[in-house]
């Protein structure tokens, strides 16, 4: 015998899958961010210029700029 799905359930399966819809892209974009800012690391080590990195990773200048701040404290 199958259930019907009443308009509630319905309504919290589409809310459900709407929130992980958006946490997943979510998520996505943390990751692609997390990974330009290591692409940006490895190149401030090779001492690559400032505004090559920016270019490549599409990092912002200050973005950029914080994270050699923060090399040269290491």
């Amino acid at each position: 015998m199958e259930k019907e799905m009443s308009y509630e359930h319905i309504g919290y399966k589409a809310a459900y899958e709407k929130a992980y819809e958006e946490g997943y892209k979510k998520g996505y974009k943390i990751g692609i961010k997390k990974a330009k800012i290591e692409v940006a690391k490895n190149m401030l080590k090779m001492d690559i210029n400032q505004d090559f990195i920016v270019e490549v990773t599409e990092l912002s200048q200050s973005e950029v700029r914080q994270l050699r701040e923060e090399q040269d404290r290491d």
